[in-house]
């Protein structure tokens, strides 16, 4: 039995490259998520960016979006002594 193999795309290189952070990071990065998303049945980006991307190199595989991100409304600010 065969499962689908799912590639969750939650890094961009471009955003270490960009800050000049981890350079080594970054070009792994690079190297493997070609790889990951050629093989992968489904795809899901965890932002609008690397959505784009994913349609980009897989147009004709399923891409979705499921940004990540906090609700501002359920979890605002407290009072300090509240907080762990």
């Amino acid at each position: 039995m065969s499962l689908p193999l799912l590639y969750l795309f939650d890094d961009n290189p471009a955003y270490w490259r960009t800050y000049n952070r981890h350079a080594v990071y970054a070009k792994e990065i690079a190297a493997r998520e070609e790889v990951h998303i050629q093989k992968a049945h489904c795809i899901v980006a965890a932002s609008p960016v690397l959505y784009n991307k994913a349609r980009g190199l897989a147009p004709h595989k399923p891409v979705h979006l499921i940004p990540n991100g906090v609700d501002t409304a359920r979890f605002r600010s407290t009072e300090p002594g509240e907080l762990r």
